[in-house]
């Protein structure tokens, strides 16, 4: 396999592994009224790859999934 797409690869998997990671976190968070993950923040991690972490942390974790334009936006990245 070409060293470039071997590198792609490897980028998409760890932002979205990330991505995934921070959601859980921000969830934990949330339950605790502790300091919060901004929007902005994941919308970057999202356009930086990690969409799919995020979309599927939100469905693990039952984490901002009632909130359509955040989704919504996340997925379009």
């Amino acid at each position: 396999m070409d060293p470039v797409w071997e590198l792609l690869i490897g980028w998409v998997v760890l932002s979205g592994f990330l991505g995934f990671v921070l959601m859980g976190i921000d969830k934990a968070r949330a339950q605790n009224r502790g300091w919060r993950i901004s929007e902005r923040k994941f919308f970057l991690m999202a356009l930086a790859g990690g969409a799919f972490g995020i979309s599927l942390g939100g469905t693990l974790f039952l984490h901002k999934t009632w909130k359509a334009s955040f989704m919504g936006t996340v997925l379009l990245f």
